[in-house]
């Protein structure tokens, strides 16, 4: 036992003894030779910023063919303005701030909750064709009567043309829109009320000065109704008559009537009281207007091809004109029954 303190003797092997292999894996567990690590670069390259391949991709997004409405001419200048203050590499920026500096792009998109840019209101869509079919035949609606009525819808204003001083034009009834027909008499009760055009106000020239061209306010109409025989009625197929404000024929007889300047003297604020006149006129919005320059017989009834034009804005008149049994009647040719044999 070698002596404390003192290093053990070396074991020197004889040249000539036997080298024995361990039969095992241990040696694959052993480490390979070591390789020297590489060596560090002693400088690294800066970090670079490509601002101008930045710029051109951001404005690209507002080329036409994909979302132009989203890169618009404010953006365009935030990212101008961008480009021009960004550096491209740190090195640009001084060490004490290049860990509190921020460089933030502006926006490529609208953020969450942003008003949307609105359309110009566009025109009112309005119905230009309505087929009230109960199953009792195909409706009877020509071409022309369809283009005819379109153009009424899209032309929604009146000109002084459209409305001569004379002429004739229908009204929709009011009162039995707003089902107040206990208020109304005989003669008031059509499905449409009927005047003659006594004058009209126009509510400004176009650029050119042309009153042919400006549009028409209000119309100061002197009303008719029908009348059956001397009496007013509620019927619209029978003759219409300029009214007077005792609801009879009017002429200029009724100025001198007594009774008729008793009823002026008590219309206090209508049309009649202000211009002093016993006939029946009113002032009206030129927009409740629905057909113009309707026309008569010789005995004052409504032609057909008027009854027709009336009709397109409610083909439930029709019964009313006497319209609906014409369009479905068939001629039925007699057929006969041959000769009777005399008795034997």
């Amino acid at each position: 036992m070698p002596k404390t303190g003192k290093a053990p003797a070396a074991i020197v092997q004889h040249p000539l003894a036997p080298v024995y292999v361990r039969d095992d894996s241990s040696s694959d567990e052993e480490p390979g030779p070591r390789v020297p690590a590489a060596q560090r670069k002693s400088t690294r390259e800066a970090a670079y910023l490509d601002k101008d391949e930045v710029l051109a991709a951001a404005l690209s997004i507002g080329e036409p063919t994909r979302l132009p409405s989203v890169m618009t001419e404010e953006v365009r200048a935030q990212w101008q303005d961008w480009h021009a203050t960004v550096p491209t590499s740190l090195e640009q920026i001084p060490i004490e701030r290049r860990a509190t500096t921020t460089f933030a792009m502006p926006m490529k998109c609208r953020p969450a909750g942003a008003v949307l840019l609105v359309a110009p209101q566009q025109r009112k869509q309005v119905e230009l064709m309505a087929y009230r079919n109960a199953g009792k035949g195909a409706a009877h609606v020509s071409k022309g009567e369809v283009q005819r009525h379109a153009q009424a819808q899209l032309s929604s204003v009146l000109v002084p043309a459209d409305v001569p001083v004379g002429s004739s034009v229908a009204v929709k009834n009011a009162a039995l829109a707003d089902g107040a027909t206990d208020e109304l008499v005989v003669g008031e009760g059509t499905p449409f009320i009927v005047g003659d055009v006594v004058d009209f106000e126009l509510q400004g020239k176009d650029v050119g000065g042309s009153e042919e061209r400006a549009v028409v306010s209000r119309v100061l109409l002197h009303y008719r109704m029908p009348y059956a025989g001397e009496a007013p009625s509620n019927d619209p197929t029978k003759p219409w008559f300029a009214a007077c404000l005792c609801r009879q024929k009017y002429n200029k007889s009724h100025e001198r009537w007594i009774a008729c300047k008793e009823l002026r003297a008590k219309a206090v604020g209508s049309t009649s009281h202000a211009m002093e006149t016993n006939a029946y006129v009113d002032w009206l919005p030129a927009d409740r207007i629905f057909e113009t320059q309707l026309e008569f017989n010789s005995g004052q009834t409504l032609k057909a091809e008027t009854k027709r034009r009336l009709c397109q804005s409610d083909v439930a008149w029709k019964s009313k004109l006497g319209l609906a049994e014409a369009a479905h009647t068939k001629l039925v040719k007699p057929t006969s029954s041959g000769k009777r044999r005399r008795a034997s």
